[in-house]
């Protein structure tokens, strides 16, 4: 990985460390290794039923996490477009602002993944809560005198793929969690089109008037795949609150209805899927959602119904940072505008310095 750094900061960016050459003498070598401590980063993820703060370092070593699920702040913002939501927000910021990162900088930006519409930082649409009703770059700028970064948190979660575990320069992630989308970075640029909808996979019709959409559509694969679509189905199948834990062990050939389910649901991001190798062709196609983490038989489920003869051989394969992918694309988002590199990556340092496998 090579970048360019203005020589009069170098020693910031950089650890230089010498070691002399006993076997022959002569000039020292000189040590380079990233400096990963020059500044931090808030990275903040607002999921309808989650929402979670991290201090990161800019190579992503995680310094300090909150995590807040639906019942726990639900009752203090009241809905997503109140300003009490503003509070809660300011409350977690200065909760990590006051963390000594003991890093030369500090921290450097707040940067906020939105399960929606983004450009340029300001929220357009989001379907599934009211956070576009708010002007949140505008509030949190007006209370923080660091720069603050918005953007959609599939765009994210691929930069995040990126710059911490792919080797690819160019990828799509797809991102299942409350909604359904797809980042697409080509040639280490995030693509996000004229209105920010770029990778609005989730809206794209998959059964002709079909269910209802917030988008105004009919029939979008996120009325069909999504995180709550699979959760409100077997909650009403088996007439009792569902987790994780429960499909897991659901899936199984005593429970043909789930299997059922499962399957085409497999099958309709399939479809999808297959759509996105015409149209795009990508060198990568990275699959982040829990029930493929968890269910192993469903990769190769999909891998089955690509039958496509020009795309048998498609690199798809599952996020090896899972649900960090997000807040991980939040540093990253922050550290190219902070270290002034476009296409930054920081794999080798990453995977190096964490327990994640190399993608």
């Amino acid at each position: 990985m090579l970048f360019l750094i203005p020589s009069h900061s170098i020693y910031l960016f950089f650890k230089i460390s010498f070691k002399t050459n006993l076997t022959t003498g002569g000039r020292k070598p000189i040590l380079i290794s990233f400096n990963a401590k020059v500044a931090s980063c808030i990275a903040i993820n607002i999921d309808r039923d989650t929402i979670e703060f991290n201090l990161r370092y800019i190579d992503g070593t995680l310094i300090h996490s909150l995590i807040y699920d639906y019942d726990d702040f639900i009752s203090l913002i009241e809905d997503f477009n109140s300003p009490k939501l503003i509070n809660f927000l300011q409350s977690n910021i200065n909760t990590l602002l006051s963390i000594d990162t003991d890093s030369f900088y500090g921290t450097k930006g707040i940067s906020i993944a939105v399960h929606g519409i983004v450009k340029n930082d300001k929220i357009m649409f989001t379907p599934n809560y009211k956070l576009d009703e708010l002007d949140l770059f505008s509030e949190l700028s007006s209370i923080y005198d660091i720069p603050i970064y918005i953007n959609n948190e599939a765009n994210l979660s691929a930069l995040g793929e990126y710059t911490y575990s792919s080797y690819s320069e160019s990828l799509i992630s797809i991102s299942i969690h409350s909604g359904i989308g797809a980042g697409v970075i080509s040639n280490g640029n995030m693509l996000v089109g004229k209105k920010g909808s770029i990778g609005e996979i989730g809206h794209a019709i998959i059964y002709p008037n079909g269910k209802k959409c917030p988008c105004g559509n009919f029939g979008c694969l996120e009325q069909y795949i999504s995180k709550k679509v699979i959760y409100d189905t077997l909650q009403e199948h088996f007439n009792k609150k569902i987790n994780l834990s429960d499909i897991i062990k659901y899936w199984n050939p005593k429970n043909p209805f789930v299997r059922e389910f499962i399957t085409k649901y497999v099958t309709l991001l399939s479809i999808q899927i297959n759509n996105i190798l015409c149209t795009l062709d990508p060198a990568t196609i990275v699959i982040n959602g829990n029930l493929f983490f968890n269910i192993s038989d469903l990769l190769p489920l999909l891998h089955k119904n690509l039958s496509n003869n020009l795309y048998t051989n498609a690199n798809i394969k599952l996020s090896t940072l899972k649900n960090d992918a997000i807040l991980l694309g939040c540093v990253a988002q922050m550290a190219r505008h902070f270290l002034k590199v476009e296409h930054l990556k920081l794999t080798n340092i990453f995977n190096a310095n964490s327990a994640y496998p190399k993608a």
